[in-house]
């Protein structure tokens, strides 16, 4: 007999596109395959040039998207909830795999960890999702470009 899969995480990914290519088996496992992970107020997920092993889908909290510009002032980029994912664009398999800015936690947040192998194999079913995270991809980096000017 099978164990059904953490329902919270189960409900959260069928919502979003982000999963719309993994199999009816592989939800089912998803238990097998990401972890939940408790991150602390102030705690950092991702750190700017570390290397990139893992998407964060957020299941619970607020997070902060954030670099710093060329005088080292921090410089707010995005405010993430629950429902919302960062952490995929290092995993792209044309980029470097280092981070490109800093994720910490406003408050006590819960995360959906997703190991890379599961993300790039979502990319290579679903050529629609991969081109647009590009676009977005982009988007960022020419963003983060001209802070650094």
């Amino acid at each position: 007999t099978q164990n059904l899969p953490n329902s919270e995480v189960l409900s959260l990914m069928l919502e979003m596109r982000l999963f719309r290519s993994l199999t009816e088996d592989e939800l089912l496992r998803i238990d097998e395959w990401t972890k939940i992970i408790s991150v602390q107020p102030g705690e950092f997920v991702v750190k700017e040039s570390e290397p990139a092993d893992y998407l964060y889908v957020i299941l619970e909290g607020t997070l902060e998207v954030f670099t710093l510009d060329s005088f080292g002032k921090v410089v707010i980029l995005a405010r993430h909830g629950v429902g919302r994912y960062f952490g995929e664009q290092a995993l792209m398999t044309e980029k470097r795999g280092k981070r490109s800015c800093y994720v910490r936690s406003n408050g006590v947040s819960r995360l959906i960890r997703i190991p890379k192998e599961y993300f790039r194999l979502m990319l290579t079913r679903d050529t629609e999702l991969e081109q647009a995270l590009k676009k977005v991809g982009k988007a960022q980096n020419d963003e983060i470009e001209k802070l650094r000017v």
